[in-house]
């Protein structure tokens, strides 16, 4: 969440903001601070079991100067928090972020409450927004669309210097179920020996997917390099020099890393479903049904790789980046927010 953002929005409109983030599991709460953009931001850091002491403190004490306060919560984990405030003269919203088939039988029982104590719910996109009211009766729910940076991203993009030595394939992705690892090393393993494949993320099945990896390669096959993770500009720049973006997710949100490889230069290939054909409504951009045997897949990918450089292709990505920096502007998703904050 670009909260040093928010918090200037909310700053223009005269109002003011605290912000919290949840690290550790013991008693703590501690003021800090961080230097954006040469300017000092405070926050509050506090632990999983003293957040509820936090809320309620700081709501009562607020209410001695504000008469409207707003409990805004962003992590599905800390939905708890909803419950414990009765006033209501406290908003309450709660964002949801991922498909519904991403959470467990307990956590879906929270969130179903939490919907219904919430003034106002903000799922990440239309589709994602669909699929849960489909699960739960939804009320006083709206879509607010994920959104990048797009002024300091070209600032950004002015800097890089794009590498002759471009990756083939770049992915972009925690290892976990939902991202389709496996299937993804099955596919990423018959490209070309010589092909440059690079892989940014970590998560529960890192090293059972770098094994999985090795077991499949062979002399004969394309190796993948598990690169970790690397800061935000080394990341953005390894996406920018690269021919393919791709992420074969199997459910998703608006997923932040997706926008910004849609903002770049990779022609981008991404899984069908319904997330993305939200975000993919134009050219530069390639859905493959999760259906298709891995050898279409496959020669999409090479098709795509090899095509990269032809002026037609390169006219289509300039269209998509524009259509994304323009659309996703993350502006667009801060004012949303803050005429929710004055609607509730």
């Amino acid at each position: 969440m670009p909260w040093n953002d928010l918090h200037l929005n909310l700053i223009k409109k005269k109002q003011t903001s605290i912000f919290v983030e949840v690290k550790g599991f013991g008693f703590s709460m501690k003021r800090k601070s961080i230097n954006v953009e040469g300017i000092e931001r405070e926050y509050w850091s506090v632990t999983f079991l003293s957040l509820a002491f936090f809320v309620i403190t700081q709501c009562i004490h607020l209410k001695r100067y504000y008469t409207k306060i707003i409990l805004h919560v962003h992590n599905p984990s800390l939905i708890f928090v909803l419950y414990l405030i009765f006033d209501k003269a406290i908003k309450k919203i709660t964002n949801f972020h991922n498909a519904e088939k991403n959470f467990t039988t307990l956590q879906k029982f929270f969130l179903r409450k939490s919907i219904a104590v919430s003034d106002c719910t903000i799922f990440v996109s239309k589709a994602i927004l669909a699929e849960w009211n489909n699960y739960i009766p939804l009320r006083n729910a709206v879509a607010v669309p994920n959104g990048i940076p797009s002024k300091k991203l070209l600032q950004m993009y002015t800097g890089f210097n794009r590498d002759n030595d471009l990756n083939d394939v770049v992915v972009v992705a925690k290892f976990t179920e939902q991202k389709n690892p496996y299937r993804l090393i099955d596919i990423l393993t018959q490209l070309d020996p010589g092909a440059k494949i690079n892989w940014f993320g970590d998560g529960p099945l890192k090293d059972s997917c770098e094994a999985y990896a090795d077991s499949v390669s062979s002399h004969s096959s394309s190796k993948i390099n598990f690169r970790g993770q690397i800061s935000r500009r080394e990341l953005l720049s390894e996406v920018r020099n690269s021919k393919v973006y791709l992420s074969l997710s199997k459910w998703e949100g608006i997923g932040v890393a997706n926008l910004e490889a849609m903002s770049l230069t990779p022609w981008v290939i991404l899984s069908d479903i319904a997330p993305h054909r939200e975000i993919a409504k134009h050219d530069g951009c390639t859905l493959l049904n999760l259906s298709l045997t891995n050898e279409s897949i496959l020669e999409t990918i090479n098709s795509k790789i090899k095509d990269f450089l032809v002026d037609g292709t390169q006219v289509e990505i300039n269209q998509r980046r524009s259509t994304i920096l323009s659309d996703y502007d993350i502006d667009n998703m801060l004012h949303h927010y803050v005429d929710i904050y004055d609607g509730v």
